[in-house]
């Protein structure tokens, strides 16, 4: 046990989940970003873990109501954490995702600029806007179970049209072709 394993003290235990989470950061690319996102991680575990070894995660109650509330709070904040973190997961540079996160700040129009430092093209925007909002309408129809397809939903022409322009927009976003080795981008 290296670092203490994580039956003993809880410092130890909460130092080594950032260790750990940091290093797996490192292991998906080789970049500050990585390792900022694994961080990010490991710091949403350890506050999780200092909230349940608290007890935290059962005040207020254990009506429904409570339960609901806390089931909510922690959703977001998970929710939160993996934005964020996808953020950095993304970005070629640590300035980059600064950029990205700076405009969550305001809500004012969406910034080209900030599509921009992703790598978007104007085009890929507008089909994202177009198909994410249409991917969860799907989704939440389909959910109801009523439909067993997308075909019974729309029908089988219109059923055609959207795997076409789904498999165009797999075509567009897919990544194709020789890519540079991830362990040189440190």
């Amino acid at each position: 046990k290296p670092l203490g394993g994580s039956r003993g003290v809880h410092s130890n235990t909460l130092r080594n989940v950032l260790i750990v989470f940091v290093i797996s950061g490192i292991w998906h690319g080789a970049s500050w970003c990585f390792a900022v996102w694994g961080l990010l991680h490991g710091m949403g575990l350890v506050v999780e873990r200092i909230v349940r070894w608290n007890g935290l995660d059962t005040t207020g109650g254990s009506g429904r109501a409570q339960r609901l509330a806390r089931g909510a709070f922690g959703w977001a904040a998970t929710m939160i954490v993996v934005l964020v973190g996808w953020v950095f997961f993304r970005a070629a540079t640590l300035g980059d995702a600064w950029t990205v996160l700076k405009s969550f700040g305001h809500f004012a129009a969406l910034d080209y600029d900030t599509f921009k430092v992703l790598g978007f093209a104007s085009f890929e925007i507008l089909l994202a806007a177009l198909f994410i909002p249409f991917t969860f309408i799907v989704e939440w129809v389909v959910s109801k179970d009523r439909y067993q397809s997308i075909d019974q939903l729309v029908g089988p022409r219109l059923s055609i049209v959207l795997g076409v322009a789904l498999t165009y927009v797999i075509l567009l976003f897919g990544v194709f072709g020789r890519r540079e080795f991830i362990y040189f981008q440190f």
